[in-house]
Formats: structure tokens, sequence, C-alpha cells
């Protein structure tokens, strides 16, 4: 009889023993599972937020792109400035103590929808030249399409007594404004 329980008991801690073992690796594996499952969810969580961070700098590099953009618009003439434009040459010949008057603008697209500005101003030759190197040094960057430079006479009124007069006229192509140093 005592054979016979110490078989029971071997039978009994057998079974214990593989059924603790086989509980043990259940939640090992389970254990081993959840964590390759965590480690996959970390991974995804760092992937997203690391494309949350890409998308919020992109989102800033985009406003300082349209920031940029703006200040450099600002340096290319368009419907909206093409006035500010005219007056500021106008400005140039009211300095110079010429007679300005601008004969015809108009945007030439033959040569890439820039502005062309046809002027003439009458005055002192001194005064003419000083127009002259105003609009050289003027903040656009133009180039001279034409330009002729000729003296006449003016015939005396009962205030002003004959005198000469030099008349310039020509056209010059306004390409951008930038901004020059001194």
């Amino acid at each position: 009889m005592k054979n016979r329980h110490n078989k029971m008991r071997f039978v009994f801690l057998l079974f214990a023993t593989i059924s603790v073992g086989a509980v043990y690796f259940f939640l090992w594996h389970t254990t081993v599972r959840k964590g390759a499952d965590t480690a996959l969810l970390s991974a995804k969580i760092l992937e997203e937020e690391r494309k949350l961070n890409d998308s919020a700098s992109l989102k800033k590099a985009v406003r300082a792109v349209e920031d940029k953009r703006e200040e450099l618009s600002k340096h290319f003439l368009g419907g909206d400035n093409v006035i500010p434009s005219l007056e500021f040459f106008e400005t140039l010949g009211r300095e110079s103590v010429t007679d300005f008057s601008i004969s015809d603008v108009m945007v030439d697209k033959s040569i890439g929808n820039r502005l062309v500005i046809s002027f003439t101003a009458i005055g002192q030759f001194e005064n003419v030249y000083l127009f002259l190197k105003k609009i050289e040094s003027a903040p656009y960057q133009i180039s001279f399409k034409n330009i002729s430079l000729s003296d006449q006479t003016i015939p005396a009124t009962e205030k002003i007594p004959e005198h000469k007069a030099w008349n310039m006229s020509g056209s010059i192509i306004v390409e951008s404004f930038i901004y020059k140093t001194p």
C-alpha cells in the first residue's frame, strides 16, 4: 500500500509539475507575445510621432517659404505696384527740376512682361543730367531701351527771355524692384 501511495504521490507530483510547467509556458509565451505587440505598438507610436514632427516642421518651412515668397514678390513689378513706380519716376523729375512727362506705359510681352516707360524730360543740361543719374541709381533694375538728348531754343515770353533747354526723351525697361545700396 505504501507503494501505491507513493505511486499516487509521484503521479500527482508529476501531474502538478507538468501543469505548473504548462501554465508557466503559457504565461511566458503570452508575455513574450504581448511584449512583441507592445514593441510593435511602440514602434508605430514613434513613427507617428516622427511623422507629426515632420509635418510640423514642413508646415513651419512652408510658412517660412510663403513669407520669403511674399517678400520676394515685392521685388517684381505687378499690377498693384505699377502706379507707385510711375509716381517714383515723376518724383525724380520734380527733384531734378525738369519738366518730366510720361508719354507711354506698356507691358511688353515679347521681353517677358516687363514694364516699358517712355518719357520726356526738359530742362537745363545740369538738371536733365541729374535726372538721368537719378534714374540710374533708382531702386529698380532697369535697362535703357533708347535715350536721345538734344538742345532746343525756347522762344521768349513776357517774363522769360529766349533761352536754351535740353530735351531728353527715351524709354526704359523696368525689370524689377531691387534694393540698391548707395
